[in-house]
């Protein structure tokens, strides 16, 4: 509901009558998100108004959104890794169930333990082969990671950015503590 101090909503069963403006104000919380105010005004105008929706989402992400910024994504393309214990405590990746085979060099394993543990990592390789321990060739590794990210799904190979080396906008794996389905 808008009215003279902005949007307000309230979470209510969807079988609820429509609830008299009293009521209604009674249990609603203000919409406080930025931007959230004037993406509600796009959606409830007569017509709506696609075209300014399109340009303020465009506004916040200060580009026009990629595959990784959508909720299919998020809700399908499941990005996950595992640091084993024990031993060399080796790190493995699976892109939607499927494990990523080719990652097991020794410096491809230096680059994606430290990505991982810091997914907000945005470095050249070279600095970062002076500040991650035993970590040489930093842009070759993250080439092969690259390319067996690709064989397992052919728009993760994106994922990894190289020049400098970080993950895309928006993605980041999440750490697991047990293989996925077991």
């Amino acid at each position: 509901m808008r009215d003279e101090t902005g949007w307000s909503f309230a979470t209510v069963p969807s079988t609820t009558p429509a609830l008299p403006r009293e009521v209604f104000r009674a249990i609603a919380r203000p919409v406080t998100k930025p931007y959230g105010g004037r993406l509600l005004d796009h959606i409830h105008g007569t017509p709506i108004k696609r075209d300014h929706i399109v340009e303020l989402v465009e506004r916040i992400f200060g580009r026009v959104p990629g595959d990784a910024d959508t909720l299919e994504f998020a809700d399908v393309n499941d990005f996950v890794f595992l640091i084993e214990s024990g031993g060399d405590r080796r790190l493995r990746l699976w892109i939607e169930g499927r494990e990523v085979d080719q990652i097991g060099g020794k410096y491809e394993q230096f680059l994606l333990k430290h990505l991982c543990r810091n997914p907000e990592t945005v470095a050249p390789g070279r600095r970062l082969e002076t500040s991650v321990p035993g970590l040489k060739n930093a842009s070759a590794a993250a080439g092969k990671v690259q390319a067996a990210m690709g064989k397992v799904l052919p728009r993760s190979e994106n994922w990894l950015r190289t020049d400098p080396i970080c993950w895309a906008q928006g993605v980041r794996p999440k750490q697991i503590f047990a293989p996925p389905g077991k």
